[in-house]
């Protein structure tokens, strides 16, 4: 294969060679990695290593790691970015697993977040927990079921009632804490 020059004379072929652009072969110059970064130059070009240097910030396209699963759901890294995956893998882990309930029952404070199957027995909500806690139930035991507030709660004025239809569901949310009563507010 002969070697080429740019003009300059001595051995190596004789004859200049064109700069390189999109539709014609030639030469080039590597850019630099602020030049890649840049990403405004289109006569020179990016090799491995300018592509890699040229990482994706808030203002900057480029190069983005992506999160592993264990990485979207702690939801402490603000390099890399998630996938659709990512993203429901945390939201899954927010949400507890469905609780299914077959006999007396008293849910704990823990399990907020749940959906609650009921089948069959009596389901009574807990005491003294934090607003925000919140069940959704689910009544499969064949006939309506009142939902226990517990001993000190109580419902929004107003707000539909703590019966549950059969085949129906309710979400009760704890909106107030004032030891030691929890107000509950009634969807559904």
């Amino acid at each position: 294969m002969s070697k080429y020059n740019s003009g300059a004379t001595g051995s190596g072929g004789g004859g200049s060679v064109a700069d390189a652009d999109q539709t014609t072969k030639g030469i080039i110059e590597i850019a630099t990695s602020g030049e890649v970064q840049t990403g405004t130059d289109n006569a020179r070009a990016v090799t491995p290593a300018g592509l890699q240097a040229c990482t994706a910030t808030k203002t900057r396209a480029g190069v983005v790691e992506l999160a592993t699963t264990t990485e979207a759901t702690t939801g402490t890294d603000s390099i890399r970015a998630t996938t659709p995956l990512g993203v429901a893998t945390h939201v899954l882990s927010k949400i507890n697993a469905l609780v299914l309930i077959t006999g007396n029952s008293i849910l704990t404070d823990t399990q907020s977040g749940s959906v609650v199957y009921h089948t069959a027995g009596t389901l009574t909500l807990p005491d003294g927990c934090a607003a925000g806690t919140n069940f959704t139930i689910i009544n499969n035991t064949g006939a309506g079921v009142a939902v226990g507030l517990n001993t000190n709660g109580v419902l929004v004025s107003g707000l539909p009632n703590a019966t549950v239809d059969d085949h129906m569901s309710k979400t009760f949310i704890c909106v107030a804490f004032s030891s030691p009563a929890s107000t509950w507010a009634v969807i559904g």
